[in-house]
Order: structure tokens, then C-alpha cells, then sequence
């Protein structure tokens, strides 16, 4: 009879250790799928950062919808898409970012879609997109983070450009639109140079070309080209190189420019045997103000001032005073909107004065001179 309980109490025992173990190997191979959500298709709402949709980070499928004007999101986490990812956007002025060290991974395509476009896509992390990365025209790239796209890059328009000084690094295994400069940067062939930037600004008529260099082999000059297309490219400077040099060197060059509108900038390298290379495209949006503005006055025509190349500036207040602050003259200047430079005079009624300070303002912007 004890022997029968033993035996009774041993079988009930494992038939409960089985039952565990089932249940235990049933939890297991549940489908992931009720884990966590495989798929993510939210609405912005307002959200700013990709962690604030509450959704996994690694997905089947996502679908970001409603990114309206003015919005930021943020992918503030690492993120593997296994599949397609869509941005679908439903305002112009939208900014996308990638936080830095934090790298988005797309095996699929990721596509951007709607009638607009985000005003700046900012990648300071990693973008990796093993698909194809169909993008739009009038996109701003910034940051300093690296866009590898395994497949084809395509729909970059003339106006998708990399925001100077372009300091991302593309690596693209294809172009729809070679003549891009996104496209042309890609596929740039290395300089013979280690090149630390090449950056444009725009003052009072004048273009500064910066560039540095950590090395040059064989290195014979630099030539500065722009082009209104990003295509067609005229030189505007050149500038003497250091032959074969190790260490620092910064360059810098001045240029006479009294244009307006988009261009695109590169930096021509080349060698003492005459082949060349380029550098990265930049471009540059060169808009009039008050400091292209050129006031002087004639030691013959005392009682009158001179305003100069004020095309494309409208609606100007100028008040001239003269030495003891005296108010000479106060009124409202005009051009048109045309490129051709003008010139305007100002008469005084008063006697002339040793010198005069005018006073410029246009909107929020104002400018002071002594003549």
C-alpha cells in the first residue's frame, strides 16, 4: 500500500511538471506579434520625438502621417525598419531630424510623400536605407551625420541641396538625377588633397571662399567656379596651391559679386600635371539688404548725397543729420525690382556740413553712416 502512494504521488507530480513546461514552451513560441506591435502608423499630432508614439524599434512597416507646417519630428532612438518606411506630408516648412547617435536603418524603401516637402531634413546620427530612397524636390540636408542609401536615390530636383557648409557624408550607389548636387557630391572623385570644409558667405557685393587643408600631394592651384543651374559652371577665381605640403593651411579668397538669386559653388583642384578633381557642391542664397547699399556724396556737389546700388531694395526711411545732429533731410527711397544697379540722389536744402550721418532702415534692419 505505500509502495502504491509512492508510485501514485511520483506520476501526479510529473504529470504537473509537464503541464508547466507545455504552458511554459506555449508562452514561448507565441507569435512576436503579440509581444509588441510590428507595424507603426501614427498621426504627429503634435508629437516631436519617434519615442513618443509609444511604438517598437524594430518594425515590419511605418507610416508617419500628417506632418503638418512648421512641425519637427525627431527620431530620438535607434530604429530598424524591416521593410517600408512613408513620411506623408501635409505642410511645406517641416523639419526632420535624426538626433545625433542615433542611427534610423530602413531594409526597405523610405519614401517621402505628399505635395510638400520638409523645409530642412537634418541628419546629425546615421541614416541607412538598404531600399531605395525616394525623396522630393526643395529639400534642405544639413548636419553632420552620414546618408547611406544602398539602392537608388531618386526624385532630388534642382532645388534638393546640402545647406552650406555641407558637412554630410553621402554614400550612394545610385543617382536618378546625376546633374543634383547632392548626386555630384556623392559620386565626387576623392580629392588629391585632405580638404577640412569649403564654405561661401555674401557681404556688401562680396562672395568669402574659405577652405583649409591638412594635406596636398602635387597640388598646383585652386579654381572657384559657380553655376545658376548646377550644371553649367563658369570659374570665378583661382587661387595658388602649396604644391606637396604636410600640416594646416587655410585659404580664403574675395570676390566682387553683385548678383542675386541661387547659386551653387565648387572648389576645383588641380594637380601640377594638370588632372583635376572637385570638391563637395555648396549653395548660396544671395539676397539684397542694407548692407549692399553704397552712400557717398561728391566734395563738388556738397549739398547733395549719393545712394548707389540699391537694386532690389524697397521702401528704404533715410535721415541725414548733419555734425551737431541737426535733421537735413528725412524721407522714403524706392527701386525697382529689376538687377540693374541705380543710383538716386538726395538734394539738401541747408548749407553743407563737414560731414553727415544717415541713418538707413528697411523693416527690422537698420544701417548707420558717417560720410
Amino acid at each position: 500500500m505505500i509502495y502504491a502512494n509512492i508510485i501514485f504521488l511520483t506520476l501526479k507530480y510529473l504529470l504537473m511538471s509537464t503541464n508547466k513546461l507545455l504552458t511554459l514552451l506555449f508562452l514561448i513560441l507565441l507569435p512576436t506579434q503579440s509581444l509588441f506591435s510590428q507595424t507603426c502608423s501614427p498621426t504627429l499630432n503634435g508629437a516631436k520625438n519617434y519615442s513618443s508614439f509609444g511604438c517598437a524599434t524594430t518594425l515590419t512597416a511605418l507610416t508617419v502621417n500628417d506632418i503638418g507646417k512648421d512641425e519637427q519630428f525627431t527620431f530620438d532612438v535607434n530604429l530598424t525598419v524591416n521593410g517600408n518606411a512613408t513620411l506623408n506630408f501635409e505642410g511645406n516648412g517641416s523639419n526632420i531630424i535624426i538626433a545625433s547617435g542615433v542611427t534610423v536603418t530602413v531594409t526597405g524603401d523610405l519614401n517621402f510623400n505628399g505635395n510638400s516637402a520638409p523645409k530642412d531634413f537634418i541628419v546629425n546620427g546615421t541614416l541607412i536605407v538598404r531600399g531605395n530612397m525616394n525623396a522630393q524636390n526643395n529639400i534642405t540636408y544639413k548636419g553632420n551625420g552620414q546618408i547611406t542609401v544602398v539602392g537608388t536615390w531618386q526624385n532630388n530636383g534642382p532645388n534638393s541641396i546640402c545647406a552650406s557648409p555641407c558637412n554630410l557624408t553621402f554614400n550612394v550607389n545610385n543617382c536618378l538625377q546625376p546633374d543634383n548636387p547632392i548626386c555630384q557630391a556623392a559620386f565626387a572623385p576623392p580629392l588629391p588633397i585632405t580638404l577640412l570644409g569649403f564654405e561661401v558667405s555674401y557681404r556688401e557685393d562680396k562672395l568669402l571662399f574659405v577652405w583649409q587643408t591638412l594635406l596636398e600631394e602635387d597640388n598646383s592651384f585652386f579654381t572657384i567656379e559657380a553655376s545658376q543651374d548646377g550644371q553649367n559652371y563658369s570659374a570665378l577665381a583661382t587661387e595658388e596651391g602649396a604644391g606637396n605640403h604636410i600640416g594646416l593651411l587655410s585659404y580664403q579668397k574675395e570676390v566682387e559679386f553683385e548678383e542675386q538669386g541661387l547659386y551653387y559653388f565648387r572648389l576645383k583642384q588641380t594637380d601640377i600635371d594638370g588632372k583635376f578633381s572637385y570638391s563637395q557642391t555648396v549653395a548660396l542664397e544671395i539676397n539684397y539688404s542694407l548692407s549692399n547699399l553704397k552712400v557717398y556724396h561728391d566734395m563738388n556737389v556738397p549739398n547733395s548725397i549719393y545712394i548707389k546700388g540699391n537694386r532690389g531694395n524697397q521702401n528704404i526711411n533715410i535721415t541725414v543729420n548733419d555734425v551737431l545732429g541737426r535733421k537735413l533731410y528725412s524721407g522714403i527711397i524706392s527701386s525697382s525690382n529689376s538687377n540693374t544697379e541705380s543710383q538716386q540722389e538726395i538734394r539738401l536744402e541747408q548749407n553743407a556740413s563737414p560731414f553727415y550721418i544717415i541713418r538707413l532702415t528697411q523693416g527690422n534692419e537698420f544701417k548707420s553712416i558717417k560720410i
